[in-house]
């Protein structure tokens, strides 16, 4: 079953031998695979009293992001003309914040605030584990870098995996975070972020023709490849923070994907930071309500984040994204991230 109703537009690159940028209608086969999740490989004493926790911190999101989304018509839609990709204020000025393009980053501010409200009440209290403060540094300090749950399924958000383990031929969902590209009445797609391969754009095996083959290489050569998911192995895909690039498709504010040609021509001309160009082969594709079963059943949990969680490289990281994502979520998602933690530390 092809999908007809809605669309699904990105800007993949075949790497057939009719090797050319052109935007592909997704079909949904890849979409009908289930998920199949067994208990933990390891014990993890406390998760099904946390996952109650969760739903009781989850109670208060309608009414947030209900606010938040009624501030929306209030940002200004205008936009730079240059590849600048820095389009998030990050002052704690209120004007500066509403004048966002990106109605998220009002939304963060609530729950930012909400957070620290908590906190001056006594409620850090709350959270266990040898390090309360996380929780209140990754909210109220970094306010360039943050994620917090939200209560339904939106382009941009990260699907975060629930403490579970996935089976077979499914284990690479385990602890992954995946970003949702596409979300609309034709299905869902998404990349996973955490699952880098062992080789480079160069040694993939892709195929590419002519003149698109060697600006590859010779622009891209070394960049690090990702496995995106189970659907479209044979398809290319980026995301980056890059503005007004010719065929790429604006995700959220300072998340694009696709636009690889213009892309190439503004690496040529040194406008391009490789380290927030990611490569993804393949993506995760979902059809039309499956994601939000998988969802009822416990499988992810939603999260809206920060622009630069998604466009960082996954490359030898002190701490696995899977465990900083929960750690930024706050409350019972950090102790989840804490009791691995915990955990690795007793097996050394």
């Amino acid at each position: 079953m092809m999908m007809t109703s809605g669309e699904l537009h990105l800007g993949f690159v075949s790497t057939g031998a009719a090797a050319s940028a052109r935007s592909r209608r997704i079909g949904s086969t890849c979409g009908c695979r289930r998920v199949v999740v067994s208990a933990p490989r390891r014990s993890t004493n406390g998760v099904a009293r946390l996952r109650a926790a969760m739903e009781d911190d989850a109670e208060a999101l309608s009414d947030r992001e209900h606010h938040a989304s009624s501030n929306n018509e209030k940002m200004d839609g205008g936009g730079s003309s240059s590849l600048d990709p820095s389009s998030t204020s990050n002052s704690n000025a209120d004007d500066d914040v509403l004048s966002n393009r990106d109605w998220r980053a009002f939304r963060a501010r609530l729950v930012a605030a909400e957070a620290s409200s908590k906190l001056s009440a006594g409620a850090a209290s709350a959270i266990s584990g040898p390090e309360p403060s996380v929780y209140a540094q990754t909210h109220m300090k970094d306010t360039s870098r943050w994620a917090h749950i939200v209560s339904n399924v939106e382009r941009g958000c990260l699907l975060v995996a629930a403490p579970v383990g996935f089976q077979g031929s499914q284990a690479y969902f385990e602890q992954s975070v995946i970003v949702i590209i596409e979300h609309n009445e034709a299905g869902t797609v998404g990349f996973i972020l955490n699952r880098p391969l062992t080789y480079s754009l160069s040694g993939s095996g892709f195929q590419f023709c002519g003149e698109l083959a060697h600006s590859l290489k010779s622009n891209f050569e070394n960049s690090a490849l990702y496995f995106g998911g189970d659907c479209g192995g044979t398809t290319l895909s980026l995301i980056h923070p890059y503005r007004n690039l010719q065929g790429a498709v604006e995700v959220v504010d300072g998340v694009w994907a696709g636009g690889l040609h213009s892309l190439i021509a503004a690496r040529e001309r040194g406008e391009v930071d490789l380290s927030k160009v990611r490569f993804f082969s393949g993506y995760c594709g979902w059809a039309p309500g499956q994601l939000e079963r998988e969802i009822e059943n416990g499988v992810w949990f939603l999260a809206a984040s920060s622009a630069n969680v998604v466009t960082a490289q996954c490359l030898n990281l002190k701490r696995p994204l899977w465990r900083q994502v929960l750690d930024m979520l706050g409350g019972s998602y950090a102790q989840i991230a804490r009791q691995f933690d915990l955990m690795d530390a007793a097996d050394q």
